[in-house]
């Protein structure tokens, strides 16, 4: 008789409230569904596939005061509850639902009580059922999964940061020290609609699943993750190594991670790595700029989007010295004066622009305190900041031809 198919899982979870925050708004949970309760850490549950049912949630919450805490624990009893209402589904429609349910419960506490508006938290979980793990996101609470040598990040970050990056209007380093950092594009109780991304990744033996806070990501690389959690087979200890490194690099949030540990012959036997992506599917997506109705902002940089919105308020004087085209090239002075006007102009203009972008920036100022921020209008800013060097290279270019010239006029007179 062949043996049975099994899945071996290993969890734990901890939360730190980190070296600076006076409270911990940061929660999470993890379970095993068949028999309803948290494993000890380190502790293995083995079950047929078939039976394999278990549920991993990290919620970071915010809003001051104590609604940030109210949120997040809101949204993690709120998960465990709501799952218990849609029997007879697929598991992704499942967990979709359920955290829009819990998103829509959270965004009703808010409206009807006034200490708690402005509450709201990240989500993400990860329902693993048979050999496979569901992986939702509302937020900047990230999953990664772990795979022989390789480390993979499931999410994309719902954030500011991330919108930019992707549309080339900021690298990651810059992004590093950017006063945007901590905005989020979405959030439960944020709003009333939530969109949910969804991935759903086929599990083989000897995956690790960490679902973790932005307290933990913004210390700790994915390459340092790897290292720990593969030098450390005991999973308390890694995640304490974790918090440690993420507390002595100033833990200045709270810091928060789950991790699950898969094994047992039910799963994909002796993967390999380099096939993770093939092994992993995305349901949903969260498309802030679509879901706006804007169009394909990969084109942003290269089309005057910007430029347009703003035609009203940048004004410059064009200059008058500039020559008819048909007489343009009738002579070296003419070059020369020609060459000196546009670089004026071109400076006339980049003083208006940089003069315009500092106003605009005060104006978002204004809108983040008042938690109103224009998405719109911050890509259109972006796009204008980016025209800026352009406008420095154009000057220098322009410069370097007038000396080109002028060299050209006193050898002409030499010879």
């Amino acid at each position: 008789m062949p043996a049975k198919h099994l899945v071996k899982v290993r969890m734990c979870g901890k939360t730190d409230v980190g070296c600076v925050r006076q409270n911990n708004e940061d929660n999470f949970f993890m379970a095993d569904l068949v028999d309803g309760f948290t494993p000890l850490p380190n502790e293995t549950l083995t079950r047929p596939t078939m039976d394999n049912r278990v549920l991993l949630a990290v919620a970071d919450g915010m809003g001051g005061a104590a609604a940030g805490e109210v949120a997040s624990e809101l949204a993690i009893t709120g998960l465990k509850e709501e799952f218990l209402h849609f029997p007879g589904i697929g598991s992704s429609e499942r967990l979709m639902r359920a955290i829009q349910q819990v998103n829509q419960h959270i965004w009703n506490i808010g409206r009807k009580h006034i200490q708690y508006r402005g509450m709201a938290t990240t989500l993400t979980v990860a329902l693993v059922e048979g050999s496979k793990a569901y992986i939702a996101e509302v937020g900047d609470s990230r999953a990664y999964i772990l795979r022989g040598d390789r480390i993979k990040q499931v999410t994309t970050d719902q954030s500011w940061l991330e919108l930019m990056i992707e549309q080339g209007l900021m690298s990651r380093e810059a992004a590093k020290s950017s006063k945007h950092r901590n905005m989020i594009l979405q959030s439960i109780g944020g709003q009333q609609e939530v969109k949910v991304a969804l991935t759903a990744v086929e599990l083989a033996a000897g995956d690790i699943l960490l679902l973790c806070s932005d307290g933990l990501s913004e210390k700790v690389s994915s390459a340092e993750m790897l290292v720990i959690l593969r030098k450390t087979p005991n999973l308390e200890q890694a995640c304490n190594q974790m918090v440690t490194i993420a507390k002595d690099r100033g833990g200045e949030d709270n810091i928060t991670l789950v991790v699950a540990h898969f094994d047992g012959n039910g799963l994909i036997a002796n993967p390999a790595p380099e096939e993770l992506i093939s092994h992993i599917e995305v349901i949903s997506v969260f498309d802030h700029v679509a879901d706006m109705g804007v169009r394909d902002t990969r084109k942003l940089s290269s089309e005057q989007r910007g430029l347009a919105d703003f035609k009203t308020t940048i004004r410059v004087k064009t200059p008058s010295t500039i020559l008819p085209s048909q007489t343009l090239y009738s002579q070296n002075q003419q070059l020369q004066e020609q060459a000196i006007a546009l670089a004026e102009y071109l400076e006339t203009f980049q003083l208006a622009l940089e003069q315009q972008l500092h106003d605009l920036d005060e104006y978002t100022n204004w809108q983040l305190k008042q938690a109103k921020l224009d998405i719109q209008l911050q890509l259109a800013i972006e796009t204008l900041k980016s025209t800026v060097p352009s406008l420095g290279q154009l000057r220098i270019a322009l410069d370097d031809c007038n000396n080109h010239i002028v060299r050209c006029t006193e050898n002409k007179k030499n010879s």
